[in-house]
């Protein structure tokens, strides 16, 4: 029935229906996107017609880039509108995507149009490490590592991302648990698991995945001491009902308990999947194996675990007590971490931009403690490394409150 609609719908747009002018082609276009991405009981008909539509344009005006992206954008929805379609992700639907993403790129390389969640060379991680991932789900190792090659021949996994996350894993303790809160983060780290065969010791899951089931079966099959039991894996339940109550979380190198306070995260009344295998895989893990999460996650999506990890720099650790304050280790790293790596920032992609404003946060962060313990040659020092290796000039602040704290250390570190 779908495909008898879109045919029909491509008759009438190109020999029945009225004129339309290419900005009229390109917001019909733009708006059967945003109306579908809205729709969750939709059978994805519009991203087919946004397609048709968009391609409309462009043959008005071929070298639009916002026509590109958007057209762009209606294969890479129609190839797979959340994470739980990646498993279904097909070969050739991104790599049309990929050609209108990297059309843009080199029409406009400081992309200005419109833009849905991403920027279009984020849009290419998204994109192959998608259909990687697919690959690495059914076991097609060989296609897998042909799917990320592919994208960084095409403008993704550049150099500062590899090089960042390579940082982070290498980081990572022995046989370590890495949860990311963000896409970017895992694709990379997929990337260099796959085809660099690098720290493949680190068992590395996207929070938000956790929520769908064949997600948690590829990697109970992959390492099944990750839960309790096959059960939580393959368990389709959606959410339970949870009241706010103090969790025990076994310490097995003490024999002792942590106990923690976990609140409903859904509507106050749930928790959701994902909420319920971490807190499993938490409490199976016993802290026995080194478990890390991505700097930023939302302390909500973590169950407010937050508040027992230790600071890692670029990682917090899940440690088993109050979070405690920045040590030598974390300080340390002002001088291990590889600062010049950004000089190979791609500036077009804004999730590069965002790992180089969260090195500054942790410059921050970092002279905030120094001058709270009167160090002030070291905090400094760290202040004019912050601003040698990321100028406001290239970085502007985001926020006026960090900025106002750093124009305040200066003055403090006279």
């Amino acid at each position: 029935m779908k495909t008898f609609s879109v045919t029909c719908f491509a008759l009438i747009l190109y020999f029945g229906a009225p004129a339309q002018t290419f900005t009229q082609l390109l917001e019909n276009g733009k708006d059967l996107i945003k109306k579908e991405r809205g729709d969750k009981a939709s059978d994805k008909g519009n991203y087919l017609r946004a397609a048709i539509t968009l391609e409309a344009a462009l043959q008005m005006k071929p070298d639009d880039p916002e026509a590109h992206y958007f057209l762009g954008s209606a294969y890479d929805y129609e190839n797979n509108a959340d994470c739980g379609e990646i498993i279904n992700t097909r070969k050739g639907l991104a790599i049309a995507a990929s050609n209108e993403f990297e059309t843009v790129i080199r029409l406009q390389p400081n992309y200005t149009g419109e833009i849905i969640a991403l920027d279009p060379v984020s849009k290419l991680y998204s994109i192959w490490g998608c259909l990687g991932f697919c690959y690495m789900v059914k076991g097609y190792e060989d296609s897998a590592r042909w799917a990320f090659a592919e994208g960084k021949k095409r403008g993704a996994f550049g150099d500062f991302s590899l090089t960042y996350y390579r940082k982070l894993l290498h980081d990572c303790g022995p046989h370590a648990i890495y949860i990311s809160y963000g896409d970017f983060s895992i694709m990379n780290i997929w990337y260099l698991q796959a085809v660099e065969h690098y720290r493949t010791d680190v068992t590395a899951m996207n929070l938000n995945m956790l929520y769908i089931p064949w997600v948690t079966e590829y990697y109970y099959k992959h390492d099944s001491s990750l839960f309790s039991s096959q059960q939580v894996a393959s368990d389709t339940t959606k959410y339970e009902e949870w009241e706010e109550q103090e969790v025990a979380i076994p310490i097995q190198s003490t024999g002792k308990k942590l106990k923690v306070p976990i609140k409903p995260t859904y509507y106050d009344r749930y928790l959701v999947r994902n909420d319920m295998v971490l807190l499993d895989m938490v409490q199976h893990n016993k802290f026995m194996r080194p478990l890390y999460f991505e700097k930023g996650s939302a302390p909500e999506a973590i169950l407010m675990l937050n508040h027992y990890t230790a600071d890692r720099f670029i990682m917090d650790e899940l440690v088993p007590k109050e979070r405690p304050s920045p040590d030598k280790a974390f300080y340390d790293q002002f001088s291990i971490f590889p600062f010049q790596l950004i000089n190979t920032v791609n500036p077009h992609c804004s999730e590069d931009v965002r790992n180089v404003r969260g090195l500054r946060y942790e410059f921050i962060k970092a002279v905030y403690q120094l001058l709270a313990e009167n160090k002030k040659a070291d905090a400094r020092k760290l202040l004019a490394q912050m601003e040698q290796y990321i100028p406001v000039s290239q970085y502007s602040y985001e926020d006026p409150a960090l900025e106002g704290y750093v124009t305040d250390f200066h003055a403090k570190v006279k």
